[in-house]
């Protein structure tokens, strides 16, 4: 935001507002500035809003191809729409449109919004700012309700930049984009530096064929889905999506992040808190079922699954990573508990490194990791506590589980025999049952005994002799491995 504002501060106001009226006309006498704005659009102009309500009736549209756009005086300068339909419209379909910015003012209308309609919508628009511009009621949300239907919508976008310290309370989506039917146009947008959203059914909505979305310090709370990732709006994967380490994504009723069936090749998540999901039957993370050969690549480092009602995830389809991350406290639901890392499909992998566990559901639900059979990939490195369950239920043959804290699949001693004794039994301490190698230390004293077989079980490992031994012990080492 600091080099947004030092942008800003070279940006001086082609002309005021008030230059649109006719001459001698009292600003504050005026009812309806549609036409005065239309005509400040159209000058292709940095036109200067004054602090007062701007009252309007119908949509701003015809800004040119190349720069113009509005600054306001803050939050004091108030774009008030009096009609139902899109607020601010710009561009089409036939070219793009370059180097807009729209800063310092709030929108907030008298009658609400519906249908598709939009707030900002803006069409193969490319290097345009939108610097703290707020959307919906900052007085008393729980009073107003909803009044703006849909915020930002950017359909065929490139190098689009949203910041600011600016608040977006709306109906469905706060910010909404898509590319284009072929993959193409949809590149490049930076939503940063404490962007608020509340009240959204999703804040963020990548909606198909985007690429190249960064989304910085914004905090999400009290939503329905905070980042959406679908092919919704238009049938294209998205490509690459960055979260970083000031995105909060907090108190959401369903998913926090949700990615729809081959929605992207890839999230990637560095430092992100997501945390509080309400609802006992959603997650923090979702993956839904593939709908094509493209499995969404989730791979987060570091960060904070955290506070779940339900399971900290949900996966159907995806490879998720994990590394470093803490996932703690989740399944906090009394009675419906939740798993931590919940794989229910076996289109998923699981590369689980470095990962924190502790605090995971109850004794009804709440695995750490639970794996159904055909999961592939690796749990390495791990710390597990106080889960309400087992902290790993792996159904899955193809999910490899070594070197953890907590959750033991390896061991290795010495032990013996007897003398006059044929068998020995003794615990392994393993989650699971291992497969056992046995070395012999010394030569059984009874010549007699020619062999010695093993078995184990979840708990214990027996080495038998065919026969008793004579006074002697037999020792020999151990080693033993849950496969």
């Amino acid at each position: 935001s600091q080099r947004i504002d030092e942008v800003l501060s070279y940006v001086q106001p082609d002309v005021h507002l008030y230059t649109f009226l006719p001459a001698g006309a009292d600003p504050l006498a005026v009812t309806d500035w549609s036409t005065y704005l239309n005509a400040a659009a159209a000058s292709g102009k940095v036109v200067e809003l004054p602090p007062h309500a701007l009252p309007f009736s119908d949509t701003i549209v015809g800004f040119p191809r190349v720069g113009g756009g509005f600054v306001g005086k803050g939050y004091d300068t108030l774009l008030q729409p009096t009609f139902d339909g899109h607020y601010v419209e710009l561009g089409d379909d036939i070219d793009g449109y370059i180097g807009h910015i729209f800063a310092n003012f709030r929108i907030w209308p008298t009658v609400k919004q519906t249908g598709s309609n939009k707030a900002f919508r803006s069409i193969r628009g490319t290097q345009a700012v939108y610097h703290r511009v707020w959307l919906g009621s900052l007085e008393d949300y729980g009073a107003d309700g909803h009044m703006i239907r849909t915020g930002f919508s950017f359909e065929r976008f490139a190098e689009i930049v949203i910041t600011g310290q600016s608040q977006i309370i709306t109906e469905t989506d706060g910010i909404q984009m898509h590319g284009g039917a072929g993959g193409t146009f949809g590149a490049e947008i930076l939503i940063d530096d404490r962007v608020r959203f509340l009240h959204c059914d999703a804040a963020v909505h990548i909606g198909g064929g985007c690429g190249g979305v960064y989304i910085g310090s914004i905090d999400v709370s009290l939503c329905g889905i905070g980042v959406n990732v679908t092919r919704g709006i238009v049938d294209v994967a998205n490509r690459e999506i960055f979260l970083g380490p000031e995105t909060v994504l907090d108190v959401c009723s369903n998913f926090n992040l949700n990615v729809e069936g081959s929605a992207a090749f890839r999230v990637m998540l560095t430092g992100t808190w997501i945390a509080s999901c309400s609802n006992s039957a959603a997650a923090l993370i979702r993956s839904a079922p593939m709908v094509d050969a493209l499995k969404p690549i989730i791979h987060m480092v570091g960060g904070r699954l955290f506070n779940a009602q339900g399971d900290a995830t949900q996966l159907s389809g995806c490879k998720l990573i994990l590394d470093g991350t803490e996932v703690a406290d989740n399944g906090l639901d009394a009675v419906a508990g939740g798993h931590g890392i919940n794989a229910v499909n076996a289109a998923v992998e699981l590369y689980l490194n470095g990962v924190h566990f502790r605090g995971t559901g109850n004794a009804t639900k709440g695995y750490a990791v639970n794996a159904v059979a055909g999961v592939t990939g690796s749990i390495k490195g791990c710390d597990f506590a106080t889960s309400g369950q087992a902290h790993i239920n792996n159904l899955s043959t193809t999910l490899e589980v070594r070197g953890n804290r907590g959750w033991a699949t390896e061991a290795r001693g010495q032990n013996q025999i007897a003398g006059l004794a044929s068998s020995v039994t003794f615990a392994h301490g393993l989650n699971g049952t291992p497969l056992v190698q046995i070395t012999p230390r010394t030569i059984i004293g009874n010549s007699a005994a020619q062999y010695w077989r093993v078995t184990s079980d979840a708990t214990n490992i027996t080495v038998q002799a065919n026969t008793a031994l004579n006074s002697t012990p037999w020792a020999f080492n151990w080693h033993a491995e849950v496969p």
